[in-house]
C-alpha cells in the first residue's frame, strides 16, 4: 500500500502490517496509520499452553468455596480468574524470552522455524517489547490479587514463576 498524490507516492506499511489509510478532505490528502498484525503476537504468547494455568481454579473448586456465600464465592472466583491472566501473561514472558534465545536455532529446525520470531514475523525488538509488556501486565495483575486477598503470597509465585522460566531459559537450558 502506497501514500501519496500523484507521481509521488511512500510506502506506508511493511510486508508485517496492514494499513489503515484516512481520507482526510477533499483534496485526497491521506494519512496512513499502521495497524499491527496480532496473529503472531498471539502465536509467540503460546496460549494452547495456557490450560495449565487452569489448575489455578482446581484449588478454589476443590476447597468447597463455591459453598460459601454468592458474593465472597464470587468475589473469590474473580481473583482467581485475574490470578489466571496473571500467569497467562508471565508464561507469555517466559515462552517469548525462550524464543528470543533459540531464534538462531529454531531457524534451522523444520517445524520451529515456523514460530513468530525465527520466521521473522515478529522482530527481535519487537519480542523484547512484547516480552516487557506481558511481565508488567503480569505483575499488575498478581499485585491486584495480592491486594484483593490481602497476602502475599501469590504476588511471591507470580515473580517467582517469570524468574525461574528466565533463569532455566538462559542459563540452565543447553
Amino acid at each position: 500500500m502506497e501514500l501519496g498524490a500523484g507521481n509521488i507516492k511512500r510506502p506506508i506499511c511493511s510486508q508485517r502490517c496492514k494499513a489503515l489509510v484516512i481520507r482526510i478532505g477533499r483534496n485526497a490528502l491521506w494519512k496512513g496509520a499502521v495497524v499491527l498484525n496480532t496473529r503472531p503476537y498471539v502465536e509467540l504468547a503460546r496460549p494452547h499452553q495456557w490450560a495449565k494455568n487452569g489448575l489455578l481454579f482446581a484449588g478454589y473448586v476443590f476447597a468447597g468455596r463455591m459453598k460459601a456465600g454468592a458474593t465472597e464465592a464470587i468475589a473469590e472466583l474473580i481473583s482467581v480468574v485475574i490470578a489466571f491472566g496473571a500467569f497467562c501473561c508471565m508464561s507469555a514472558f517466559v515462552y517469548t524470552i525462550n524464543d528470543i534465545k533459540d531464534c538462531e536455532r529454531d531457524r534451522h529446525h523444520p517445524l520451529k522455524r515456523q514460530r513468530p520470531i525465527a520466521s521473522g514475523r515478529v522482530s527481535l525488538p519487537s519480542a523484547v517489547m512484547f516480552a516487557g509488556i506481558c511481565v508488567i501486565v503480569g505483575l499488575a495483575l498478581a499485585v491486584t490479587v495480592t491486594i484483593r486477598e490481602r497476602t502475599p503470597l501469590f504476588l511471591i509465585a507470580a515473580i517467582g514463576y517469570p524468574v525461574w522460566g528466565f533463569a532455566y531459559s538462559l542459563l540452565l537450558k543447553d
